[in-house]
């Protein structure tokens, strides 16, 4: 797992492993979607699910930050299993677990013409208004057309000459290219707005004093919870203030230069399973871990995937095949049906991590990532007679 860390860590380091009679070191974990808990096929990755999963079954919280409508966002809310209100729109609409507004936060009328005014004479898509429950654009091409229907959008039509009732954030849609010089043109509006990059096509507008951060800052007081309890994970613009707000913030190897330098600690692209791993290391505690909180329902989770079982195969080729294939010469016979030491997922699990002293297997915890142990583990689980290497 890649991770560079910065300033603050010895802070963060402190605080991570000092003793904690919860079993999460962080009882707050909140996720931007986009470029985050999402990889770059705008799914979650199985990995990802089996660490919150885990986390969740160890007592921790989860909650989702993202610039994304309710429309949007909910396809993924199953697979992220949020348990605290959810932060859509940048902060502007804050819903309950039961998808009900919360909170909202609206533009002032005159946004809209001003975000216009700066903009004039420069090359753009377009301008998407979102509301609470509905969307408008100011203009149809095909450049917009494809950004709103790979982003899930549905706009009700143009923008009303007489402005649309309710707005609560505006997004101005361009080519990459063209992003820096809208980014500088609407800085200005900062005095009365906020102004951020939410992602490379994107620049967004909301009311003064509303984005990730505050919002956040509010649940957590509505809850009980302080600053200190959240590790947040984000990656683009619009999670810049978060990873200022809190101490540990968590941006992926992805993000933008800004929000790079803002986070206490960068891990890997969004490609990789670094998000679960971190979640795994960092976020719960060790003896939750070692106790398998919620570690079969998430193992069952993992073995879905065939991804896994490829890994797991190409881990059992490389490291155990020599001892454990069907002649094998020191170890148990893996391909046939009889477990020595159980032959669920959590126990294969712990035999691969632990070793078994007395038969002369060491064991792989402190050789192997987390993900490769569960990997083998799930590989070993599928194994048979018939399947032997």
């Amino acid at each position: 797992m890649k991770m560079n860390l910065n300033l603050r860590w010895p802070l963060i380091l402190a605080l991570t492993l000092s003793p904690a009679a919860a079993q999460v070191r962080y009882p707050v974990l909140y996720t931007d979607m986009d470029g985050t808990s999402l990889g770059p096929d705008g799914q979650v990755r199985p990995a990802t699910r089996a660490a919150l999963a885990r986390y969740r079954a160890c007592g921790g919280q989860v909650g989702v930050a993202t610039g994304r409508t309710l429309e949007q966002a909910k396809p993924h809310l199953k697979d992220l299993g949020p348990t605290l209100p959810l932060l859509l729109f940048n902060g502007g609409v804050t819903y309950g677990v039961d998808l009900k507004i919360k909170r909202i936060a609206a533009l002032p009328p005159e946004a809209l013409t001003a975000t216009q005014a700066a903009l004039k004479g420069l090359t753009r898509l377009g301008i998407v208004a979102h509301g609470a429950e509905e969307t408008w654009i100011d203009a149809h091409n095909e450049g917009l057309d494809a950004f709103l229907k790979r982003a899930r959008i549905n706009a009700k039509g143009l923008i009303p000459t007489e402005g649309a009732p309710g707005l609560i954030k505006l997004m101005v849609v361009s080519r990459p290219e063209a992003q820096a010089a809208l980014y500088a043109a609407l800085k200005p509006l900062e005095a009365t707005l906020e102004v951020m990059i939410s992602s490379p096509e994107t620049v967004e507008i909301l009311p003064k004093g509303v984005n990730k951060a505050t919002a956040l800052k509010a649940v957590l007081s509505e809850l009980g919870f302080n600053q200190e309890e959240v590790i947040f994970f984000g990656d683009s613009g619009n999670d810049t203030a978060v990873m200022r707000a809190i101490p540990m913030g968590v941006a992926m190897g992805n993000c933008h230069p800004d929000t790079c330098k803002a986070a206490a600690l960068i891990a890997d692209r969004n490609d990789t399973d670094t998000l679960a791993e971190i979640i795994e290391r960092l976020a719960i505690d060790p003896r939750c871990v070692a106790g398998r909180g919620g570690e079969a329902s998430a193992l069952e989770e993992l073995a879905k995937d065939p991804a896994q079982v490829e890994a797991g195969r190409a881990l059992y080729a490389r490291h155990c095949v020599h001892c454990h294939m069907a002649r094998g010469a020191v170890g148990a016979n893996l391909t046939d049906d009889i477990w020595v030491h159980g032959g669920q997922l959590p126990e294969i699990l712990n035999t691969i991590s632990e070793g078994v002293p007395a038969r002369g297997m060491m064991g792989w915890k402190r050789r192997l990532k987390e993900a490769d142990l569960r990997a083998l583990a799930i590989y070993v689980y599928s194994l048979s007679a018939a399947k032997a290497p």
